[in-house]
């Protein structure tokens, strides 16, 4: 829905045409938005794609000073969360790791450094079809 939006950005005159966009993380879409907008590179930097730019600006409910001068007691609601929403709505943290089958692992880390295989290890690929989803593995065997 939301590149078919941008699809309608557009005019025959000569001002810039623009999407802006603002959500916070978590949610239905949190992997798509992480995905299309955080993951890209770095945030505060323009980034270009096939069809344009995209730019991530980071923020804390605290950068919102309109919000924190007119209702300052919002932190302290916020800080009544659990402790995975507080890092969402409070900090901004896009790395919630919603899902995910190892939750601990944090962006750069890796749980097998990547490696040559020795050449005499068996490799296997092995398929399960699934009811609902279809998984492939990449299996190496160093002693049988």
């Amino acid at each position: 829905m939301y590149v078919y939006m941008i699809s309608r950005c557009r005019g025959a005159n000569g001002y810039p045409k623009q999407i802006k966009s603002s959500t916070n993380p978590g949610g239905v879409g949190h992997t798509w938005v992480k995905a299309r907008f955080i993951d890209i590179g770095a945030p505060d930097q323009i980034h270009k794609t096939q069809s344009g730019t995209r730019i991530f600006l980071p923020s804390k409910v605290t950068d919102n000073k309109f919000l924190m001068e007119s209702d300052p007691a919002y932190i302290e609601r916020l800080r009544n969360l659990s402790e995975r929403d507080q890092k969402a709505l409070l900090h901004g943290e896009w790395d919630l790791n919603d899902g995910l089958f190892f939750p601990d692992v944090k962006r750069g880390q890796q749980i097998i450094p990547d490696r040559d295989l020795p050449r005499e290890w068996k490799r296997y690929f092995v398929m399960d079809y699934g009811l609902d989803m279809l998984a492939g593995y990449l299996v190496a065997v160093d002693h049988f």
